[in-house]
């Protein structure tokens, strides 16, 4: 689910940085810094859209042993998080013996989907590297690039210095779990 949040983050600015466009060369700084990245309690942050109080920008504390200036810039930022039993679609990125591993198109946004979180007449076909399930009207095929749908479990933080957040979920009890290969559509889904 995405949300418009209130942030706060501190941007260190070169001497040189210093002039006229300085509170652009700040917006710019903060976006390259933030965008993209795991925000701990709200999630990632998808795109910045504009600075709280723009005050907060003139007002820089200068250090003194790198002649850095240090501004703590309040903004609003579209965020990105899934909560619990969301359901949601993703492109399958690899498939092994376990389960499969699903992006739903942002950077830090994994999924794994195991072996036992998916309906029992899926098996793993090692040759192909995919999940077959054989049904009377035809198998669905779960391989690189399928879109599948998904139902959100727990969210895992493998570690403190690796920003990137695991979801587990579950295709167990989904209504049309699968979507074909891009390949199959006209038009890209992500």
């Amino acid at each position: 689910m995405y949300f418009i949040k209130r942030l706060q983050h501190e941007v260190l600015m070169h001497p040189e940085t210093f002039g006229k466009t300085l509170k652009e060369k700040i917006h710019k700084r903060l976006c390259e810094d933030v965008e993209g990245t795991v925000h701990e309690t709200t999630g990632i942050i998808v795109a910045v859209l504009r600075f709280h109080d723009e005050q907060d920008v003139e007002r820089g504390l200068i250090e003194y042993e790198t002649g850095h200036a240090s501004f703590v810039i309040n903004y609003e930022a579209i965020v990105f998080r899934p909560f619990k039993n969301q359901v949601m679609d993703a492109r399958v990125s690899n498939v092994h013996e376990h389960g499969f591993i699903a992006n739903a198109g942002l950077a830090n946004f994994n999924i794994f989907v195991s072996k036992h979180k998916m309906p029992r007449e899926f098996a793993y076909r090692a040759d192909s590297e995919m999940w077959v399930a054989e049904e009377e009207d035809g198998a669905q095929v779960i391989s690189r690039d399928c879109v599948v749908r998904f139902r959100v479990h727990n969210l895992i933080f493998p570690s403190k210095k690796e920003m990137v957040r695991w979801y587990i979920a579950s295709i167990n009890g989904i209504h049309f779990p699968y979507f074909p290969p891009p390949s199959f559509y006209s038009h890209p889904i992500f």
